[in-house]
C-alpha cells in the first residue's frame, strides 16, 4: 500500500489488523480483514471502494456502533469536555418532529451544553438556513435536510466527525453546494473528517488522503496523498493540472476491484 505525506499532528484513529466477521447460514462471512489505518488528528480523510468492500461497517466499528472482532482500535479523544464524534448518515436522519433549529440543537441539549443558541445560531447561518431555521422537515428539500444534518454535527462539536456518503442522494448542483459549505466550516475547525464517498471527484476535492479499499472482504489498498492547496473552491480545483492526474492514480487503483465486487454480485 503506498503511504501519504506525513501529516504533522498526533494520530487520533489508528487500526492494526482490524477485522469483522458476521454470523452466516453456513457458518460466518468476512466484511473487513486485516484493516491498518492511522489518521491524524484534524486530517480530511475519503475512502472510496466498491459496493459492499466494508466502508460503512469501517465506519460504524470507528463510530462504537458496531464491534470487530479481531485486531485492535484506538481512538484518542484529546478533549474530554468535547464528545469524541458524531455521524452524518447518506440517509436523511433529522427528526421530522422537530424544527430546524431543534434539530441542530439536539446534541448540544443531550450533553447540557452552554450557550447552544449561540452555537446553533452560528451553524444555521453558515449553511445558509437562516430563513427556514423554524421550518419542519417536511418544508426542506432534501439538499436543506442534508444542511441540517451537517449543521448538527458540526454544533455538537466533536472532535472526530464520521459522513457515509452523506451527498450521494443529491444533484450535482446541491452536491457541489454543500461539498463547498462542508470544505468551508472544516477550514475553520479543523475537526477529523473520515468521509465515505463512492465519487472520486469529491474524494480529491475534499480530502487531504484517499484512501482505496478493496473488494470485499475489505481492506485498504491504496493510501493516496491529495496535495492540492486549501481554502479549496470545487470547480476551482477541477480545473487544475493535477487534478486529471489523481483522478486517473485513483481510478487505476480503484478500477479492478470494482470488476471484482462485480464478477462476486454476477457468481452469487
Amino acid at each position: 500500500m503506498s503511504s501519504s505525506t506525513p501529516y504533522p499532528n498526533p494520530p487520533q484513529i489508528v487500526a492494526r489488523q482490524l477485522g469483522k466477521e458476521y454470523a452466516a447460514r453456513h457458518g460466518t462471512t468476512s466484511a473487513l480483514t486485516e484493516v491498518d489505518l492511522t489518521i491524524q488528528k484534524g486530517q480530511f480523510c475519503c475512502i472510496v471502494g466498491p459496493s459492499g468492500c466494508g466502508k460503512t461497517t469501517l465506519l460504524r466499528i470507528i463510530a462504537g456502533l458496531e464491534t470487530y472482532t479481531s485486531g485492535q482500535l484506538e481512538i484518542t479523544h484529546f478533549d474530554q469536555s468535547k464528545p469524541l464524534n458524531s455521524m452524518i448518515f447518506q440517509e436523511q436522519s433529522i427528526f421530522p418532529w422537530m424544527t430546524v433549529k431543534d434539530n441542530v440543537a439536539y446534541g448540544l441539549r443531550r450533553r447540557g451544553a452552554k450557550e447552544i443558541d449561540d452555537t446553533v445560531d452560528y451553524y444555521i447561518d453558515k449553511v445558509g438556513l437562516n430563513a427556514f431555521r423554524n421550518a419542519y422537515p417536511h418544508q426542506l428539500s432534501g439538499g436543506m435536510k442534508q444542511r441540517v444534518s451537517i449543521a448538527r454535527g458540526f454544533a455538537n462539536d466533536p472532535e472526530i466527525l464520521l459522513m457515509d456518503e452523506p451527498f450521494a442522494a443529491l444533484d450535482e448542483q446541491n452536491k457541489s453546494l454543500l461539498q463547498e459549505e462542508l470544505l468551508r466550516i472544516w477550514e475553520e475547525t479543523r475537526k477529523t473528517v473520515l468521509f465515505i464517498t463512492h465519487s472520486i471527484d469529491e474524494a480529491i476535492v475534499l480530502s487531504d488522503r484517499t484512501l482505496v479499499m478493496t473488494a470485499s472482504p475489505g481492506t485498504l489498498k491504496s493510501d493516496l496523498s491529495i496535495e492540492l492547496p486549501r481554502p479549496r473552491k470545487v470547480y476551482e480545483i477541477k480545473s487544475r493540472p493535477e487534478y486529471g492526474d489523481l483522478s486517473n492514480r485513483i481510478w487505476s487503483e480503484l478500477r479492478d476491484e470494482v470488476l471484482t465486487a462485480k464478477k462476486g454480485l454476477e457468481t452469487m
